[in-house]
């Protein structure tokens, strides 16, 4: 128990820092590698992404679930990171460790609170993984969140995505493509400026992207595509592209190049008023859908249910 303990402090102390000093610029992608060496990292990157999207992709079927309140907390991350400066690999990453959760644990997507509280538990763990500076739990709750949590239930919850993701947290990103396609598929082009438009349009695309759906690299390949103002063809994807799927591309650009076009006009969906009896029973049902019938559950510190949000009430 006290070795559990010591890994959560050492995982979630409120100043823990990143060895990584990036803050997610364009000179971070634009760093300088000969053909062969940047050939063989991709070609690593590749395999990664393969691993990873073979074992642990996952998506959310049916729409039984409040894609509003999905689209309501990614607005908010965006608003945090311009507040706190943050990388666009934090941002990226707390949306994939968002996505990942919710298609794993209904008893959390099925309620507004609980994804916010999600979203504030993997905004967290990402800045953890990324920034040299990360503010306290409470710190980070700024920008007129609809809740707020009290830091030790934020905490609980970051306990729940660790184990719902299976600590993986290290992934590709659609970032560490860029470059490679920029070179392949733009010549002409000023790159500074592609490569801040793809990577604004990665993160626009993220309210309606569920991005453990989709390849990193086909996101990449499909951004650079759209701010390029090219063309997708299936030749072109396989003479270029020949390690991604011209379906996986496609049916990236094609709602990238939608979204250029209609500026996300997105119908809301209704909200159901539906409330599990408090934010623990949320958790401690979201580990039970989580967990195999042959493996033991983590058990997480009791702190109780008193719980006070941003609008006065309690969740009891």
């Amino acid at each position: 128990m006290e070795d559990s303990l010591s890994i959560y402090s050492l995982l979630c102390a409120e100043g823990c820092t990143s060895l990584d000093d990036s803050k997610g610029g364009v000179s971070e992608i634009n760093s300088s590698f000969s053909l062969d060496s940047e050939d063989e990292y991709i070609w690593s990157l590749v395999e990664r992404e393969s691993s990873f999207h073979g074992s642990d992709a996952c998506s959310i079927e049916g729409g039984g679930w409040d894609e509003c309140a999905r689209r309501d907390v990614i607005r908010w991350i965006a608003k945090v990171r311009m507040f706190y400066n943050f990388g666009y690999h934090t941002a990226f990453l707390s949306l994939n460790y968002l996505d990942r959760v919710l298609a794993r644990c209904p008893a959390i997507r099925e309620k507004d609170w609980a994804i916010h509280l999600s979203a504030v538990a993997c905004l967290s763990l990402a800045a953890k993984m990324e920034e040299l500076v990360v503010p306290r739990l409470l710190d980070l709750q700024v920008e007129n969140p609809k809740f707020m949590f009290e830091p030790k239930l934020v905490q609980r919850m970051e306990l729940l995505v660790l184990d719902t993701l299976a600590w993986r947290l290290n992934v590709v990103t659609p970032f560490s493509f860029l470059k490679f396609f920029m070179t392949r598929l733009c010549h002409s082009q000023n790159p500074k400026s592609l490569m801040s438009r793809s990577i604004d349009l990665i993160l626009t695309t993220s309210e309606v992207m569920n991005f453990s759906d989709n390849r990193p690299s086909a996101i990449a390949a499909a951004s650079i595509l759209i701010s390029s103002g090219q063309e997708l063809t299936k030749e072109s994807t396989e003479f270029t592209m020949g390690f991604i799927e011209h379906d996986c591309v496609l049916s990236c650009y094609n709602l990238m190049r939608k979204l250029e076009t209609d500026k996300c006009k997105i119908p809301r969906i209704a909200i159901s008023p539906n409330l599990l009896p408090s934010p623990i029973g949320v958790i401690e049902a979201a580990q039970l859908s989580t967990s195999s019938p042959n493996s033991k559950r983590r058990k997480l510190l009791d702190y109780g249910d008193d719980y006070e949000f941003s609008d006065g009430k309690r969740l009891n």
